[in-house]
């Protein structure tokens, strides 16, 4: 555990000279698979694939294509008959308004699992100001100002506090070479090490990242450094055992004292490129032969940096307090505060609530008087009110008397780190109305002498509102006495498809009002939509299919090549026409692929 920050440890950290504590970083090495003129080793291709894998492939896909294209022509005609008979059998019970209204609405047909089509606005929606919502608030002492005009079948809301957080670190790469003609930042330091004699850069690493006049570091330090970029300088504060590091507002830290000491990590084949690994095997096409003396060496490779980065904002969870930090940003923040405790005596974190109306009650949310509570799709896409959007608060005017949320200063955490004031708070007393102002969507809390800006402990209340108020849908009914319930049909618009992941039992819009027929001329467009699609698909795994089979005749062609390019004198003369017969046979092979597998799949159209 690290202890707080005081001011006896800040002085004991400023009688410390810069040169007691060594400049540092973080630093991994991975070595880069290309060079700038193309591989280590030259022609590095991977080749053909083996013809038995190949083949192999091709068979699997052969069967795989016909399934595809034969159940994309089948699931559309199912679900075109189930489309056709919904849109017969179905119910309008209310006659169709663009404006949504469905005043006069005849109920008296429905029986049990008929099929009704429903275009309406919701009704029974609540407002933040309706008292059973405010009920539902757990703040007692703020709840004469939850109040809205928006109507909604659900309310939610979450309460943040302003905190000072440390963000995960991240790692920042930067690319470099020991060749000028390799791309990446050239490093003269690790001249004549390459991919041969350093596999893992890790030499390279040494010489051209590590230490705050190497090369990697300087580049970093411009590219990603400073107190409005991605990563903050820092110092390490002391830990419980000893002052380790630490600055005083007396001594002016140099800016490459900013980082850990932290030696350089050797990287893991994880970490390696794929291409490299191979070519580290010996595979690969002509050139791939580790003796040859024209093989390209890579010289490029890229060092990782340990990315550090702070910020302030809001957070619905208490996160780790300034005074635990392992690390302190430096010229990031002029002050930095932190809550300790709980954030007022009348709340705690999280705190979050919600009120719902979809329920079975006659003030419940209907659709033109048939209730909604039991129409539950079993896909995330039918969910009715799972979007959510913030809904503005009716402002109130604070009381003059209100002075603010305040919070007491803990004693012995008023101190300076780096330039920094640091300072921890805890608070006693509760968040009441007195001491809250509506902004837009939230009731935030005001807190003494912040004015406009905010400050480490100010709490806000957010309310979000369900978006749908309105839809367009086609589902069963379900009698229970004299209610009506919008239920998922059992029998009708359950198509049989293999492929396709569609509604089951209903079909709907939300947020807007389609006459009967727009909803099913929308239905069919997707519909089709979807076959199209499928057609798409099932074309290139034929290809695919095809392709994999006849490419066994490619890989002929490039063994012959290599057989060529053995020939003393002539063999490199030979092996570039045996490259241009394979890029030849190669187009071959695509070509008659494509139009064998466009024959088939017309065939089965």
């Amino acid at each position: 555990p690290t202890p707080p920050l005081t001011p006896a440890i800040a002085q004991e950290a400023g009688n410390m000279s810069d040169s007691d504590g060594p400049s540092s970083f973080e630093v991994e090495a991975s070595p880069v698979g290309t060079g700038g003129s193309g591989s280590e080793y030259g022609d590095h291709g991977t080749g053909p694939v083996n013809p038995c894998c190949a083949m192999i492939m091709g068979l699997i896909l052969l069967v795989v294509a016909p399934y595809v294209i034969w159940n994309t022509e089948g699931d559309y005609v199912k679900t075109l008959r189930a489309l056709s008979s919904a849109g017969e059998d179905s119910i309008e019970p209310c006659k169709f308004d663009p404006s949504g209204r469905c005043s006069s609405c005849d109920l008296s047909r429905l029986k049990d699992d008929s099929l009704v089509y429903l275009a309406c606005r919701l009704d029974n929606l609540k407002t933040l100001s309706d008292e059973d919502v405010k009920q539902e608030f757990e703040i007692p002492e703020l709840r004469d100002l939850v109040q809205g005009k928006g109507h909604a079948a659900k309310f939610s809301w979450g309460m943040e506090m302003w905190q000072f957080v440390q963000d995960q670190d991240t790692k920042k790469e930067i690319a470099l070479s020991t060749s000028q003609s390799d791309s990446g930042l050239f490093c003269s330091d690790g001249r004549g090490l390459d991919a041969d004699n350093d596999r893992d850069a890790q030499r390279r690493s040494e010489k051209c990242c590590k230490g705050e006049n190497s090369v990697g570091y300087k580049a970093f330090k411009n590219q990603f450094v400073g107190p409005s970029k991605d990563c903050h300088p820092y110092k390490r504060v002391p830990t419980a055992s000893t002052v380790v590091r630490a600055l005083s507002a007396a001594d002016a830290p140099d800016e490459a004292d900013a980082w850990e000491d932290v030696l350089a990590e050797q990287a893991t084949p994880d970490e390696l490129d794929n291409s490299t690994q191979a070519r580290r095997l010996g595979h690969g096409s002509r050139g791939g032969n580790q003796n040859d003396d024209r093989r390209r060496r890579s010289t490029s490779f890229k060092c990782k940096f340990t990315c550090k980065h702070w910020r302030e904002g809001w957070f619905p969870q208490e996160l780790p307090r300034p005074d635990t930090w392992n690390e302190v940003p430096q010229g990031v923040f002029n002050k930095v505060e932190w809550l300790k405790g709980q954030p007022a005596r009348n709340v705690r974190l999280p705190f979050d609530g919600e009120y719902n109306n979809v329920r079975d009650s006659p003030d419940g949310v209907k659709i033109a008087g048939i209730g909604l509570d039991a129409f539950r799709p079993n896909d995330p896409s039918g969910v009715l009110f799972k979007e959510f959007g913030e809904t503005q608060l009716t402002s109130i005017a604070r009381r003059r008397k209100a002075t603010g949320l305040k919070r007491e200063l803990i004693p012995g955490t008023n101190t300076k780190v780096g330039g920094t004031d640091f300072s921890g708070y805890t608070r006693s007393v509760p968040w009441t109305k007195d001491e809250t102002m509506v902004s837009g969507s939230c009731l935030q809390s005001v807190t003494p002498g912040a004015g406009s800006s905010n400050v480490a402990g100010d709490l806000r209340v957010c309310f979000k509102a369900a978006q749908t108020t309105q839809m367009s849908v086609l589902a069963a009914v379900r009698k229970e006495g004299s209610e009506h319930k919008l239920v998922i049909s059992r029998t009708a618009l359950r198509p049989d498809t293999r492929l396709r992941n569609a509604p089951s039992g209903y079909r709907l819009v939300k947020d807007r009002i389609l006459s009967k027929d727009e909803f099913f001329e929308r239905e069919y467009a997707s519909n089709e939509g979807a076959l199209h699609i499928g057609r798409v698909i099932g074309f290139l795994v034929l290809w695919l299919a095809l392709y994999c089979c006849l490419s066994p005749a490619i890989w002929v062609v490039d063994k012959f090549g290599d057989a060529l390019e053995q020939i003393p004198c002539v063999g490199g003369f030979l092996g570039a026409i045996a490259d241009f017969v394979e890029t030849l046979v190669t187009c071959l092979v695509c070509v008659v692929s494509a139009c064998l597998g466009l024959a088939c799949f017309l065939l089965t159209m």
